[in-house]
């Protein structure tokens, strides 16, 4: 049986009767349901990599692992619930239920019935810690294909938006540009063939932060935005040449980035987002209510030097842009020198 808060699961309660007990029950029978169109009655929880071999090839004895059957979580609504799961009704202590047994072991697999385990069922699957941390998983060897065949068409993608001779990245530059924006170093000291591999060897990094923080981007996004390099995209190469110029620094210990000479604060960043702090920066820095800041992240990178490194004309036409400057029949060293009357 489930327990909230010290009450019972109650399967028949009535919407809007205090206890959110016909909301859970809602989602209850969801889950079974769901369960049930994918897997039929007999679901088994298995625990990912636990079969290994020894020195001399023979397979070694799964350790059993312990499972909680306890939990705490904080609803949609910010309210704080604490779950137990029990086999049978247990004793109370000072008002409060008391398990005899806080926790199952588990082999390398279990075994249980959508019909006569579902109160189990659910606290594993929407209760579960370890369920979340992927300790273990429910068996699902079509999802374990589909994910195994997914894989490999991003890598195919992946390989082809870098090294196809018809891609948008075909061209140094733009391969450059694009890697910049999305947090590479020192682009411009490398040639286009190096920042393709180090891009590739990027992306996995990515995907993981991705996994840790919903709001991080990685490979399916660096897919979908391939040869669009837009305003943003461009600003993003060039807070990150910015950077790579010492013009803005990140300090660790202080969690924040701050200007490279007088080291004046830009932005704090959050804990959980410093592994993706860059595109955190970014995110923070080119938000359309954040106008001065981005103005004053313009003055601070851009100089004499950075405008004569510019050989593309599109790339000069975009920064002209950017100070409303009239480009009609006027040249590349025309439009530079104009750049320079602001930025010098």
């Amino acid at each position: 049986m489930l327990i909230c808060n010290d009450k019972i699961l109650n399967h028949k309660a009535v919407k809007g009767d205090g206890t959110g007990h016909y909301e859970i029950d809602v989602d209850y029978k969801k889950l079974q349901a769901e369960l049930r169109s994918a897997h039929g009655e007999i679901l088994r929880f298995i625990r990912p990599g636990v079969f290994k071999k020894n020195s001399s090839g023979l397979m070694e004895p799964v350790p059993f692992m312990t499972v909680n059957l306890k939990s705490n979580r904080v609803t949609d609504k910010g309210e704080s619930e604490y779950w137990l799961y029990a086999d049978s009704v247990p004793k109370k202590k000072d008002g409060a239920y008391v398990l005899s047994r806080t926790a199952k072991f588990m082999g390398s697999d279990m075994v249980l019935s959508t019909k006569d385990d579902m109160d189990l069922i659910y606290f594993l699957v929407r209760l579960s810690e370890q369920y979340k941390r992927g300790d273990f998983i429910i068996d699902d060897p079509k999802k374990v294909a589909r994910a195994m065949a997914d894989a490999k068409r991003t890598a195919t993608a992946i390989n082809t938006a870098l090294y196809g001779a018809l891609s948008p990245l075909a061209d140094d530059a733009t391969m450059k540009e694009v890697a910049a924006s999305w947090g590479l170093s020192n682009v411009d000291k490398k040639s286009g063939d190096e920042v393709r591999i180090e891009f590739e060897a990027l992306l996995p990094k990515m995907d993981k932060e991705k996994k840790r923080n919903h709001r991080a981007k990685g490979s399916k996004e660096f897919l979908a935005s391939l040869g669009n390099i837009d305003d943003e995209m461009r600003k993003r190469g060039l807070i990150r040449r910015g950077e790579d110029k010492g013009y803005i620094k990140y300090v660790g210990k202080i969690f924040k980035y701050v200007t490279g000479d007088t080291e004046e604060e830009l932005l704090f960043i959050p804990n959980e987002r410093t592994g993706g702090r860059f595109e955190y920066f970014c995110d923070v820095m080119l938000r359309e209510n954040n106008l001065a800041n981005w103005k004053n992240l313009k003055t601070l990178i851009i100089d004499e030097k950075y405008i004569d490194s510019i050989t593309r004309m599109e790339d000069i036409r975009w920064l002209c842009k950017e100070e409303g400057i009239n480009q009609k029949q006027k040249s590349l060293d025309s439009l530079k020198g104009e750049l320079k009357d602001i930025y010098a």
